[in-house]
Formats: C-alpha cells, structure tokens, sequence
C-alpha cells in the first residue's frame, strides 16, 4: 500500500506499529502476555481511579452538607449546592 504521508515526510502510523491480528486464539494469547508484563500499572491505575471516585464522593458529601447548613453565609450555601449537583 502506499503511503499517503506528503514527499520528504514519514507516515502517521508505521506498519510495523499496528499488529496484523490473525487469530483470536492468537490475539487472546497476546493479550495475556502483554497482562502478564503490565500488570503492575494496570492495578496502580486502577487504585488511583478508585481513589479518585472516592475522593470525589467525598467531596460531593461535604458540599451537600454545606449547602444544607444556614449558619454560613450565602456565597457558601451558593457553591455547596451547586457542587452537590454536579
């Protein structure tokens, strides 16, 4: 196939980049070997979202209690309802 990249210049994606998939056996296979290599990231990534998701539970809670409070002043009420919608 040729490339479509402008003369003098290299293509987007190298054929050598993208993996012909020949078999799902195959792909599976390769998958598992690429779990195997990764599977530190994978689970520290997965951590730091599940931190993130209650980081920011955590902070939904707090500006609902806040938006239900009348003691403070109004500015606070203001932004603690709206973060509690969001």
């Amino acid at each position: 196939m040729p490339s479509t990249a402008p003369a003098g210049q290299q293509p987007l994606v190298d054929k050598d980049f993208v993996p012909d998939i020949q078999s799902p056996v195959k792909a599976a296979s390769d998958l598992v070997h690429w779990l195997e290599l990764h599977w530190l990231n994978v689970a520290i990534a997965v951590g730091a979202a599940v931190l993130i998701y209650f980081a920011l539970g955590l902070i939904k809670r707090f500006c609902k209690r806040l938006a239900r409070r009348h003691d403070h002043s109004a500015f606070a009420v203001v932004l603690g309802r709206a973060a509690a919608r969001t």
